[in-house]
């Protein structure tokens, strides 16, 4: 993991999507200040200000909610193409807490020259649809790229994120929201889990007894892109 290369010192983006909208994660464009209005933040604030306890819980399933990136660098591509990883919260309270450590082991981990690499692992339980995801940070330092050449052709791949997601206009968004409102969808999927920083699904499914569950499965993942899509699927 690197700084974002067109940042004003903040290494970490901060966006807000609408999840649980169908199977749609949608960039809120007043959120984002991209617009002065959305549709879907308009009715979640008609369900909270409802006087019906049902209209508020509905609410918390509508509400914008933050997703964090970084720019990364997949050591199995070859390429040298820097990509965007989103992450939870919690990933961020992490990596934060690292640069801030003054002294600490891990405050030079996104340093060009003696940053550290990142393993990701990631732990699925049979109560989320999306993996929980954790990293942990190598024992050497090593530099991001073997030469200045490198480097800059490592940083000049990394598009602004401004070409990251193409916002939906307000008819696009209203179009959805409408599609979803009169499905069953609507009715049964599950707010987000900010515990772990993704949104779990609404599979109507109740939850095994605690002797039933089988035991949390560990995995190291292939790819920074393989993390990605499984945490982030639309993005």
């Amino acid at each position: 993991m690197f700084p974002y290369p067109y940042g004003d010192g903040d290494p970490f983006l901060e966006y807000f999507f609408h999840f649980n909208i169908g199977h749609n994660n949608i960039l809120c464009p007043l959120k984002n200040g991209l617009s002065s209005e959305c549709p879907i933040c308009e009715v979640a604030t008609d369900l909270y200000n409802s006087n019906d306890p049902a209209d508020k819980e509905a609410s918390k399933k509508l509400y914008a909610r933050s997703r964090y990136f970084g720019t990364v660098l997949d050591r199995a591509d070859e390429t040298l193409t820097g990509k965007y990883w989103g992450f939870s919260q919690g990933l961020l309270i992490k990596f934060s807490t690292w640069l801030e450590e003054d002294g600490g082991d891990y405050e030079n981990f996104m340093d060009f020259d003696e940053g550290l690499d990142l393993t990701v692992f990631m732990e699925r339980s049979p109560n989320k649809t999306f993996p929980a995801v954790m990293v942990e940070p190598k024992r050497r330092e090593s530099p991001l790229a073997k030469s200045k050449e490198d480097l800059d052709a490592i940083l000049k791949s990394v598009k602004p994120a401004s070409e990251m997601f193409t916002p939906l206009t307000t008819e696009q968004i209203q179009a959805k929201l409408d599609e979803w409102l009169n499905s069953e969808d609507a009715h049964t999927a599950a707010p987000a889990d900010d515990s772990a920083g993704v949104v779990k699904g609404g599979n109507g499914k109740k939850e095994a007894p605690a002797e039933e569950k089988p035991e949390k499965k560990r995995r190291v993942a292939k790819d920074i892109e393989d993390v990605f899509a499984e945490n982030f699927p639309d993005a």
